[in-house]
């Protein structure tokens, strides 16, 4: 798993060529750093682990009413949730749902 960081310039501010490089955390990566496997939040949700494979594919999105407590187990915001489903956020919103 490759994550990039950006580092702000002298003045505090952040450029475009480093906003370029942020990458927005993936459904697996938050899986991953809150301690989940697939099986293992599968469970904790009360859905199949074909399931989660399908979430993490991008073939399917979780139901609202999974979004939650989906993002609640994945210890993150609902609105970076939804970032790691869709997959590219606006650049400036990414930078407080990294992994870093």
């Amino acid at each position: 798993m490759t994550l990039h960081r950006s580092i702000p310039a002298a003045d505090g501010h952040f450029d475009e060529a480093s906003e370029a490089s942020i990458s927005p955390p993936t459904l697996a990566q938050l899986r991953r750093v809150a301690g989940f496997t697939a099986a293992g939040l599968a469970t904790e949700l009360g859905v199949s682990r074909s399931t989660i494979a399908h979430w993490e594919a991008g073939t399917h999105s979780p139901a609202p009413s999974y979004q939650t407590h989906l993002a609640r187990l994945l210890k993150t915001a609902p609105g970076c949730l939804t970032e790691a489903l869709v997959g590219h956020p606006p650049a400036a919103r990414m930078r407080s749902c990294s992994l870093i």
